[in-house]
C-alpha cells in the first residue's frame, strides 16, 4: 500500500485563539508580557547568562559575572523560569544554579544530581513546579523524579518511577511525567504533590514515549510530541517514522487526538531538555527539527506549517503572549534568528558564545 504524509484536522468548528498583538507592543501595565529573553550561553566547561530586551534592542551577555562578581562555573544546558527565579542546568556536572530573576544574583546551587557517571546514572532533562515551594526535576537514565525544595534550594527526595523520565509538566497539584517503558513504548505517570507517599500511577499509555509535554493555555489538555517509529509499520497507510502530536484530556486522561506531523523522526530528542519546543497562549507549538522550525496548531489539532524552513535548528523559544519566535540554527549556534507570528523576519542576534537555551520572561520583573 502506498503511504502518504499528511496532517489530521479536527472535523468540527474551532475558534482559533489569536491575540492580534504585534511582537513590538509592550503594554506598561501588563505584568506578564514576556518580551525579554534570557539566554543560556557557553560550552561544556564554562558559560554565562545573557539577556535581550526587545523594547530597546539591548543585548547583554555577561549578566551572571556582573551580578555575582564571579564566573558562572557551569556549562549551561537549559534555563527555566518560574516564581521569579532562573534555574540553570549543567547536565554534565549534575548541578542546578538558581538565580534571582530580577538581578541574576545566585540564590543557591544544587549539586550531586545525576550526571551520567557510573555512580550517578542518568542525565538531567526537565523541570516542573506544582507550587511555589515544590519543584520536580527528572533525569533520563536514572528512573527517578527528584523533589526539590524550591524555597531552600535543596533536593529533598528521590521518587522511583515505573520507566525512564522523558518529559514533565504540572498543573495544580498534579505532576505528569512522560515515561519510556522497558519495551520502548510510552506512558504518562501521574503523581500528586500533596500525597505524602508520592505514589506514581500510570494514567495513559502510547506507542512511543513523549519527548515534550505542556498544558495548553485553556488548561483542558496536555499537549505532547511523540517521536516516530523506528520503521514504517505494515499496512498503516501513513509514514510511521514521522513524529506525532498527541493530546491528553486533563479530566479523564483519554486522548482525543493523535496525528502525524511531516517532520524528521525525533528519536534523538528523547531524554533531552525541551529546548527544541515551545507552546504559546494562542495554542501554537513551535518545534525545532533538522528540516526547519514547524508551527503546529494544537487547537486545530494537527494543522501545521513550515514556519522557518530550509535548515536545521537546535533551539527554539517563543514569547507566550505574542508568539515572537527565537530560533538557533544548528550550524551557527552563535546566531539567534527572530521572526514574528506573522512570519516577518527581524534582524538576527549575534552572540560571542553559543546559545544553548532561551526562555522569555516578564520584562517588568527584570532589572536592566
Amino acid at each position: 500500500m502506498k503511504k502518504f504524509r499528511y496532517s489530521l484536522l479536527l472535523l468540527l468548528p474551532v475558534i482559533a485563539g489569536c491575540s492580534g498583538q504585534g511582537p513590538d507592543v509592550i503594554a506598561p501595565g501588563a505584568e506578564e508580557r514576556n518580551q525579554t529573553a534570557i539566554l543560556a550561553l557557553g560550552d561544556e566547561s564554562s558559560g554565562e547568562i545573557g539577556r535581550y530586551y526587545e523594547a530597546d534592542e539591548t543585548l547583554v551577555e555577561g549578566e551572571y559575572a556582573t551580578a555575582n562578581d564571579a564566573p558562572l562555573g557551569l556549562g549551561p544546558d537549559a534555563v527555566y523560569e518560574r516564581y521569579e527565579k532562573l534555574w540553570v542546568f549543567d547536565d554534565d556536572a549534575g548541578s542546578i544554579a538558581v538565580l534571582n530573576l530580577q538581578n541574576r544574583k545566585e540564590i543557591g546551587r544544587i549539586e550531586g544530581l545525576p550526571n551520567g557517571d557510573s555512580g550517578r546514572g542518568g542525565r538531567l532533562n526537565g523541570l516542573a513546579f506544582s507550587n511555589l515551594s515544590q519543584a520536580w526535576a527528572i533525569a533520563y537514565g536514572s528512573g527517578s523524579l527528584f523533589h526539590i525544595d524550591a524555597q531552600n534550594i535543596v533536593a529533598v527526595r528521590q521518587v522511583e518511577l515505573p520507566g525512564e523520565p522523558t518529559a514533565i509538566t504540572a498543573i495544580d497539584n498534579r505532576v505528569f511525567v512522560g515515561l519510556e517503558m522497558a519495551d520502548g513504548t510510552g506512558g504518562v505517570g501521574l503523581m500528586r504533590s500533596n500525597d505524602p507517599d508520592l505514589n506514581v500511577e500510570v494514567v495513559a499509555t502510547m506507542r512511543r514515549p513523549p519527548l515534550f509535554m505542556a498544558v495548553n493555555s485553556d488548561q483542558q489538555h496536555i499537549v505532547m510530541i511523540l517521536p516516530g517509529e523506528e520503521a514504517d509499520l505494515p499496512e498503516t497507510g501513513i509514514v510511521d517514522t514521522d513524529p506525532a502530536l498527541m493530546l491528553l484530556t486533563l479530566t479523564d486522561y483519554t486522548s482525543p487526538f493523535d496525528g502525524r506531523i511531516i517532520a524528521p523522526n525525533l528519536r534523538d530528542y528523547v531524554g533531552r531538555h525541551p529546548v527544541f519546543a515551545a507552546l504559546t497562549k494562542d495554542f501554537f507549538l513551535y518545534l525545532a527539527t533538522s528540516e526547519g522550525v514547524k508551527r503546529i496548531d494544537t487547537q486545530a489539532w494537527g494543522d501545521f506549517i513550515d514556519f522557518l524552513p530550509g535548515k536545521a535548528y537546535s533551539v527554539v523559544a517563543a514569547d507566550y503572549y505574542s508568539d515572537l519566535v527565537y530560533a538557533v540554527p544548528t550550524a551557527t549556534p552563535t546566531t539567534v534568528e527572530r521572526i514574528t507570528k506573522f512570519e516577518e523576519r527581524l534582524s538576527d542576534l549575534n552572540t560571542a558564545l553559543p546559545v544553548n537555551a532561551i526562555t522569555f520572561v516578564s520584562t517588568s520583573k527584570v532589572h536592566r
